[in-house]
């Protein structure tokens, strides 16, 4: 029996009275469960999603380490305590998705795309579940395609935070990256600074314009004795943006120079791909005003105006709790990913 068809008979969904065209939808009839887990090394945290994409439970994971030495036992440890605090529940899980840190944060014990898939195939060996691993670059580029519905033909989805990412939208469908293949935007070779990269080689983009960079910036100028009413030592992202958006002139002057180097960035992909639309997703959507003078300054500088002048950049905020969603969506495409290579 095909997973449509098991569906239906057990109720989880059901046929619309549409005449020409067939039709299925989701029913509240049962409760078939999504899980969906964000890792890190300092706090981690559960959401149960039901069929529907509702939250029905919030789970705050404590005493739960991650141990990138022994990622599936590390897991699977963390599954099991889950299933102890969710009890019967357990049992309606479908799928399982994983959002690891961030690739920085395994300071050079990031695992392989091929391993990755390794750990997924074990995972769903041992606990009888679909499993799928995820970062929050793409998590969050997943949930703002979903939650958007952005529908163009051609337009990218860049997330900017403690790493650049970037997804593909091409006819109206984001391109798949599961166990992170491509749009390692942020490893681009698009700087000058000769600084090391946490991925091991320089002069990354990553390197100018991810939160760290910011920060640095930002700490060096001062201690070059630029006048800011920021203090050396007790600075963060909220801090940086609060101050440009009360006039500091250093902060601001560090945005519009992150926007520069966005914008020579931002040029390479236009002319490569040539959207339609980009959409730049990032807690500094705040200092737009800033950054979006530097990229217009760097796009005039490094791209064509002929590809530039119709591409429409729009600025989002990063919202913590739309990783889960883009993980929710991106369990549903594994499962049935799963089931289409059984009727294969």
């Amino acid at each position: 029996m095909t997973l449509v068809n098991q569906l239906t008979h057990e109720g989880f969904i059901k046929k619309t009275k549409q005449k020409r065209d067939r039709h299925f939808v989701l029913t509240n009839q049962h409760n078939l469960l999504i899980l969906t887990i964000h890792l890190n090394f300092d706090k981690s945290y559960a959401l149960l999603f039901d069929q529907l994409g509702n939250v029905i439970e919030e789970i705050p994971l404590k005493d739960c380490g991650l141990d990138t030495e022994n990622l599936i036992n590390s897991l699977t440890s963390i599954v099991l305590k889950l299933s102890d605090l969710l009890n019967a529940k357990f049992q309606n899980i479908l799928s399982i998705s994983f959002i690891l840190p961030m690739y920085a944060e395994f300071q050079g014990s990031f695992p392989s795309p091929s391993t990755f898939q390794e750990i997924e195939e074990n995972l769903e060996k041992k606990l009888r579940k679909n499993i799928c691993i995820l970062n929050p670059s793409y998590s969050a580029q997943r949930a703002f395609f979903e939650l958007k519905k952005e529908k163009r033909e051609n337009a990218l989805i860049l997330t900017i935070h403690k790493e650049i990412g970037l997804s593909i939208v091409s006819n109206g469908k984001m391109a798949d990256r599961r166990h992170f293949p491509g749009s390692e935007f942020g490893h681009s070779p698009l700087s000058f600074n000769d600084k090391l990269c946490s991925c091991g080689k320089k002069n990354c983009l990553e390197n100018e314009v991810s939160y760290s960079a910011i920060i640095n910036k930002v700490n060096k100028a001062l201690l070059d004795g630029q006048n800011s009413v920021l203090k050396v030592g007790n600075i963060s992202i909220d801090s940086i943006l609060n101050a440009a958006i009360a006039g500091d002139q250093l902060s601001i002057k560090i945005f519009h120079n992150i926007g520069f180097n966005l914008g020579k960035a931002i040029s390479v992909l236009i002319q490569l791909i040539a959207p339609e639309k980009i959409m730049l997703i990032s807690d500094i959507y705040r200092a737009k005003d800033f950054l979006s003078n530097g990229i217009s300054s760097g796009l005039n500088l490094y791209c064509p105006f002929f590809k530039s002048e119709n591409v429409i950049i729009e600025y989002h905020d990063s919202n913590y709790k739309n990783l889960f969603t883009g993980a929710y969506y991106a369990a549903w495409d594994k499962t049935f990913y799963n089931q289409l290579k059984l009727m294969n």
